[in-house]
């Protein structure tokens, strides 16, 4: 099988289910977003040695899966006479689970009182980049959201992933 279809010369492609979507429409602008907060995920990854925050790192990358299955999905949702196959959800553990990871960071913290610029290590850096992705995911799921509702638990996640990130550019910066 060769890597390129050419389905997408037009301008469309094709998405989890079938249903063709033209490129720039908010569903594939989002799907694409969490992709990219994905790969920025793997160059923080690739930055750290800290086994414990890699191992964070890959699991939130599994949820990213999870969750451009749920965008892929949220359009079938409106529609009748669709089935939507059992796919796996978020579920309120995951967002506690990002609850608990940002708070164990936060108590070894000094108390904030200034703004943060991204910069002071290049881990550092690299999680405030995973941050502005994923706030940018977010206002792109929100978008869908208006169209075709996305499970809430979904929406939860990526506010605290986001939160998450800065907790995590934070602590790294500690550690200069």
């Amino acid at each position: 099988m060769k890597i390129y279809t050419k389905k997408g010369d037009k301008g469309s492609t094709s998405i989890l289910g079938g249903t063709e979507l033209s490129k720039n429409d908010p569903v594939i602008e989002t799907l694409g977003t969490v992709d990219e907060l994905n790969s920025t995920i793997g160059i923080l990854y690739s930055s750290l040695k800290d086994k414990s925050a890699r191992d964070m790192l890959r699991w939130i990358q599994e949820k990213l899966y999870v969750s451009n299955s749920n965008i892929a999905f949220s359009m079938r949702s409106t529609k009748k006479d669709v089935t939507i196959p059992d796919i796996q959800r978020l579920i309120e553990a995951d967002v506690k689970r990002l609850e608990v990871e940002i708070d164990l960071m936060d108590e070894k913290l000094p108390e904030l009182s200034h703004f943060i610029s991204p910069g002071g290590t290049m881990s550092s850096a690299y999680a405030h980049m995973c941050r502005s992705v994923c706030r940018r995911a977010e206002r792109r799921m929100v978008t869908v959201h208006s169209k075709y509702p996305l499970p809430e638990n979904l929406l939860k996640f990526f506010n605290r992933l986001s939160d998450y990130f800065f907790t995590l550019g934070r602590t790294l910066d500690t550690k200069k």
